[in-house]
């Protein structure tokens, strides 16, 4: 669910189409590196919009928390050779922060926060990303 193999391709060639297709879907590249095929990124959105993606197995707990502050999306993308081919993985984290209560600070009270973190097992997302990512290698190919 989260590889895909793609013919006729380099993956220095496909790294620009991954990084396009991740700044479309709202995500700021934290680094990457062209020699070793891998890059992350980082995408915060509201609770409004977090809201839509609490069904249950999203997580591998399968369980959902309320959020403090927005949802820290993280992927994590490895490209590779494999032959003629190229192999492309990304991987998503999805952090949640949970307040557990409050402390006196110089300035007034400041939440207690607990982070809840699990990989996104939800197949669709994953499924969406490649299409999305398909279409930029196309556009690619054709020199649009």
């Amino acid at each position: 669910m989260q590889t895909r193999s793609y013919d006729a391709l380099t993956p220095q060639s496909a790294i620009k189409t991954v990084v396009d297709v991740l700044q479309d879907d709202g995500y700021i590249v934290d680094y990457g590196n062209i020699d070793l095929g891998i890059l992350h990124a980082t995408k915060v959105i509201s609770e409004t919009v977090d809201e839509a993606f609490s069904g249950r197995g999203f997580f591998l707990e399968d369980q959902t928390y309320p959020s403090y502050g927005g949802t820290r999306y993280e992927a994590t993308v490895n490209l590779s050779a494999f032959g003629q081919k190229t192999r492309i993985r990304i991987s998503l984290q999805r952090h949640n922060d949970e307040i557990t209560g409050s402390y006196l600070g110089p300035y007034g009270d400041v939440p207690t926060l607990r982070t809840h973190a699990g990989t996104v097992v939800d197949a669709k997302i994953y499924q969406e990303f490649f299409a999305k990512l398909d279409r930029g290698l196309f556009l690619q190919n054709q020199g649009l």
